[in-house]
C-alpha cells in the first residue's frame, strides 16, 4: 500500500497551492509582484508546512481517498499559527494529527503599510489518499 498526502491551502489573496508529503518543507517563493504593487502590503504567505504524522492506524486496510480535514487558523504578526480548529472532516481519526501539524506551520505575516498584522480565518484542506500496490 502506498500513501500519498496532498495539501491544499487557500489564502484570500494568494490562491491555492499543492504540496506532496515529506518532512518540514519550505514553500517555494511566489513570483515577484508587478512593479506597480506596493510590497509593503501583502497577505500572510506560507514559509514552512509540516505534514501530519502518526496517523497510519487511520488508513490501515483502506484505499482511495480515506480522509479529508479542513482547518481554519490565525497567523500572528510574528508568523506563528494559532487557534487551529477543524471546520470539516470526512474522518475524525485524522483530525488531531492535522491540528498538531498545522500548529507547527510558519508564515510570513500579513503586511499593511509596512507593518506586520495578524491574519484571521486562514483555511487549509488536507487530503489523505491511499493507493493499493501489488
Amino acid at each position: 500500500m502506498r500513501f500519498s498526502f496532498a495539501l491544499l491551502t487557500c489564502l484570500f489573496a494568494v490562491g491555492c497551492t499543492a504540496m506532496p508529503t515529506g518532512t518540514e518543507q519550505p514553500v517555494p517563493p511566489f513570483a515577484s509582484a508587478p512593479a506597480s504593487q506596493d510590497m509593503s502590503d501583502r497577505d500572510a504567505m506560507p514559509l514552512v508546512r509540516v505534514p501530519p504524522q502518526g496517523f497510519e492506524h487511520c488508513i490501515r486496510g483502506r484505499t482511495g481517498k480515506v480522509g479529508r480535514t479542513e482547518v481554519e487558523f490565525d497567523v500572528t504578526k510574528t508568523g506563528r499559527v494559532t487557534n487551529v480548529r477543524v471546520v470539516d472532516s470526512l474522518d475524525p481519526c485524522f483530525d488531531k494529527y492535522v491540528v498538531r501539524a498545522v500548529s507547527r506551520w510558519r508564515y510570513s505575516p500579513k503586511m499593511v503599510d509596512g507593518e506586520a498584522l495578524p491574519r484571521y480565518g486562514v483555511r487549509s484542506e488536507i487530503n489523505f489518499d491511499v493507493e493499493a500496490t501489488g
